[in-house]
């Protein structure tokens, strides 16, 4: 349980990076 919590919160943080990554470079 605690691993899947662990890699919900990776994967919310690497979506978030990856949105504000694309966003930079788009502008």
């Amino acid at each position: 349980m605690v691993k899947h919590s662990i890699m919900w919160f990776v994967f919310q943080v690497v979506k978030r990076t990856h949105f504000y990554f694309r966003r930079t470079f788009s502008s």
